[in-house]
């Protein structure tokens, strides 16, 4: 400017050995290539998934959006990353893993759900995300046929006054009422069955059956049984609807 100049100007370059190329690992991925989800089974409060891998993704990113009105869904970033719980707008990271399989068991009974699987590549000292695959699901509600949901039932001769027992838990169920049957081969027997709406106590009897427990543990011990002589002890799963106590096949 205005005829002015710098003279003998120079810049000079020096050797640093103790500096390290960190950006050598290529970014050679294909964004567009999908770990398509290959199968899917969900329950009434869990869902799990098969997908295939991708030579050379770093991992998958495992989001879920529940279907509400006004739902925003969230797409990751290229260079941000993400922990577990984080959500991106209203979409939850609820996993991250370098296999192909997943299983997710914090859902809702009755809800309407999309599961994203999204590959990522680290390399360039940074973080990039693929293409997803997702697929929507519905899981089972409970109360739309609580009949078709049972536990187990027992045949057993006491050879004490009492025993333990356990039976396996049944997803979705608040909690378990057993049944106590002794006598149930005579004819007319009168087999007591829990009605829907209705709250039972220990203690008490529903027609010709003892209601031997109520609550949330699936391994009890009952008490007061007369030795050899059969008994049959019948679980029920119990659902909440509608705030309303509905009880399961046995």
């Amino acid at each position: 400017r205005d005829g002015l100049a710098v003279d003998d100007f120079s810049v000079t370059f020096k050797n640093d050995p103790t500096w390290t190329d960190t950006t050598s690992t290529p970014c050679d991925f294909i964004v567009e290539e999908l770990a398509y989800i290959t199968s899917i089974e969900n329950t009434t409060t869990s869902v799990s998934i098969q997908f295939d891998e991708i030579e050379g993704a770093s991992g998958y990113l495992i989001t879920l959006d529940e279907v509400l009105d006004e739902h925003v869904f969230g797409f990751p970033t290229d260079g941000d990353s993400y922990q577990l719980g984080d959500f991106i707008d209203d979409t939850k990271v609820i996993g991250i893993t370098t296999t192909g399989s997943f299983s997710y068991s914090e859902l809702n009974p009755g809800n309407n759900y999309f599961i994203t699987v999204t590959p990522f590549y680290e390399c360039e000292e940074s973080i990039f995300y693929g293409t997803e695959d997702y697929v929507d699901f519905t899981t089972i509600d409970p109360c739309d046929d609580p009949l078709s949901y049972y536990s187990e039932y027992y045949d057993i001769t006491s050879s004490a006054t009492t025993v333990e027992f356990s039976f396996s838990p049944v997803d979705g169920a608040v909690g378990y009422i057993v049944l106590l049957d002794t006598g149930y081969e005579d004819e007319g027997y009168d087999w007591g069955l829990p009605v829907d709406g209705s709250t039972y106590t220990e203690g008490e009897y529903i027609g010709a059956s003892l209601v031997a427990y109520v609550g949330t543990d699936t391994t009890i011990t009952v008490d007061n049984l007369s030795e050899s002589t059969t008994y049959l002890l019948s679980v029920n799963p119990i659902f909440n609807c509608d705030e309303l106590n509905v009880y399961g096949d046995y």
